[in-house]
């Protein structure tokens, strides 16, 4: 499932995760992300990380 995710990818979903992040991230991976199930378009122009994307943080230990 996340075979094709680069470590940029994983960072951004970790930032995402712990709110630790003063901008958003590149628009490709915002969609790489969303496509894979790990982070949803919240209120706004906000995004949340999904159950999903937290089992794989966890995974990783991020």
């Amino acid at each position: 499932m996340n075979e094709d995710l680069t470590e940029v990818d994983m960072q951004w979903l970790s930032r995402y995760a712990s709110d630790e992040r003063t901008e958003a991230a590149p628009i490709e991976t915002l969609a790489r992300l969303e496509k894979k199930g790990l982070l949803m378009h919240g209120w706004g122009h906000t995004h949340v990380v999904t159950e999903l994307g937290r089992l794989l943080l966890e995974q990783h230990g991020l």
